[in-house]
């Protein structure tokens, strides 16, 4: 938990103060809710309600992803795939679809 808030503080500071997720999701999501840190990795991704910004899509994201999440494997799989806040790389997105294929039809997609 101690890497988690630190996490989230570095984080924080990509985040512009006028475009803040509300507060609930975003408490929901700091205390490790898989459902709200998926939630908030749209929001920023779209441009949902905040300010897009691939960064801290990818940082929502991957918290969920690395507890083993599928759909949030997929979402960091094609973020790695498209160079959406991080670089192009490829060889780490076929690793992210892999890990969720058995789970999610849209990972087993993506991987093909």
């Amino acid at each position: 938990m101690k890497h988690l808030s630190l996490l989230l503080r570095v984080g924080a500071l990509a985040v512009r103060a006028d475009a803040e997720p509300p507060a609930e999701l975003l408490d929901r999501a700091t205390t490790g809710d898989i459902r709200a840190q998926l939630s908030l990795a749209y929001a920023y991704r779209d441009g949902k309600g905040v300010s897009r910004d691939y960064a801290a899509a990818l940082l929502w994201a991957r918290l969920a992803a690395d507890r083993g999440d599928p759909a949030a494997q997929d979402f960091v799989g094609w973020m790695f795939f498209q160079g959406l806040g991080v670089r192009h790389n490829p060889e780490v997105a076929a690793g992210y679809f892999r890990a969720a294929a058995g789970k999610s039809a849209a990972a087993a997609w993506n991987l093909g």
